[in-house]
């Protein structure tokens, strides 16, 4: 490859990275934001954001995936397969929260994602509290008498509340960390 082909290679990677992280921050705040004020805060034209993406659809698309690749590897790093399985329940929900403290997107509806994207933004959370809810019930931590798709969809319910107690001033955010904690881990004991 030509220095000039890796040239424009890294400044459309730049671009990218410039405009998903805007539109994250923009989005967060403003859930029906222009893409002039996504590019505004990127720094690139709108007609670069369009190169990248043909319509807000697109961003929204490309948005999703950018930060669920980003939940995955902090999820990931939280080591939710060792110790106690209460304790990689405290160390999922944490690490989920910072997630959502840095992309409030993936908490909203009111961006216009579908069912489908909103769905494809939790399923890295999902997956990987599915197993450890298998693994809490292994070693007798978790309960077994209620089903393990409606502990998912209750912690996700849960959490959505506390982050919604915690934005709207219901509930100061450490007391609804702290508040989401107790209730879930209330929940799921054995």
């Amino acid at each position: 490859m030509s220095e000039n082909k890796r040239r424009r290679r890294a400044d459309a990677d730049r671009n990218t990275a410039a405009i998903l992280t805007a539109a994250a921050s923009v989005l967060a705040d403003r859930p029906h934001a222009s893409i002039d004020e996504i590019a505004t805060e990127a720094g690139v034209s709108r007609q670069t954001v369009y190169a990248h993406y043909t319509n807000r659809d697109a961003l929204l698309a490309a948005l999703v995936e950018y930060v669920s690749g980003q939940v995955v590897a902090d999820l990931d790093r939280a080591n939710l397969d060792d110790g106690p399985a209460t304790d990689a329940l405290r160390r999922l929900l944490d690490t989920a929260w910072a997630a959502f403290d840095h992309t409030p997107l993936l908490l909203t509806t009111a961006t216009g994602l579908t069912a489908e994207q909103s769905d494809h933004a939790h399923e890295p959370v999902v997956d990987r509290l599915r197993r450890l809810i298998r693994r809490g019930r292994d070693t007798g931590e978790f309960t077994t008498d209620l089903d393990t798709d409606w502990l998912v969809t209750a912690t996700l319910a849960l959490g959505h509340a506390a982050s919604d107690s915690a934005r709207t001033g219901g509930l100061a955010r450490a007391r609804a960390v702290d508040t989401l904690h107790r209730t879930l881990l209330a929940l799921y004991r054995a």
